[in-house]
């Protein structure tokens, strides 16, 4: 992810702000890019919002400082987050697990760091949507600079793996949202059959299973 362009990690995630709890105090922002999502967060929700990202692009974590709270930067698979457990209210990845080795881990790891009434958001791509079935029928697999063929992305989800990946990290994940393509025939196929395949990200929120 070092080399894409700045402008790839400077756009606020505005669809992700409605499923963030409204009494959230604490946001931590994995992947935050240039702060553009959090500093979204703090207008519309609370300026008082204390919002921490992490960020890997150091060019964009700069960026990032002035719009929030703080910034770590680094790689989320090896930085240490030495916060207390539950000092969060939220977490969100949005379009990150899908770039990590092992995005399993890097849940179960972040648990502790959630409140037990808390919430993870996460925003990951569909690999099972028209337009890579079509592609795989060809014989391709064709890795693009941006979009669910990102050549950065290191692991493919379908709505059942991610539901998997959740669940066996210690989540309770319901899908919460859907970013569908404009074809206008799987849109229809969505609307009559709940088809999935014009699907491009599905919107998660998952809390935590406390024992």
């Amino acid at each position: 992810m070092k080399n894409k362009d700045l402008l790839y990690y400077d756009g606020a995630r505005f669809d992700l702000l409605p499923h963030i709890p409204n009494n959230a105090k604490n946001i931590l922002d994995i992947g935050c890019g240039t702060g553009a999502t959090g500093l979204a967060i703090k207008s519309k929700l609370n300026n008082n919002i204390e919002v921490i990202g992490v960020e890997l692009n150091a060019e964009a974590g700069e960026l990032a400082k002035d719009k929030i709270d703080q910034i770590i930067i680094g790689n989320i698979e090896e930085v240490n987050l030495s916060f207390a457990p539950g000092y969060f209210d939220c977490i969100l990845y949005a379009d990150i697990l899908e770039h990590l080795i092992d995005p399993w881990k890097v849940l179960a790891n972040h648990k502790y760091l959630l409140a037990n009434d808390g919430c993870i958001i996460a925003s990951i791509p569909n690999i099972a949507n028209y337009k890579i079935i079509r592609m795989l029928k060809k014989g391709l697999w064709e890795y693009k600079n941006a979009g669910i063929m990102d050549r950065t992305h290191l692991r493919f989800f379908t709505k059942k793996t991610i539901s998997e990946m959740f669940i066996t990290s210690g989540y309770n994940p319901e899908i919460v949202d859907k970013i569908l393509s404009k074809n206008n025939f799987w849109l229809l196929m969505h609307k009559l059959f709940n088809s999935d395949k014009c699907v491009i990200q599905f919107i998660i929120k998952a809390t935590k299973k406390v024992n």
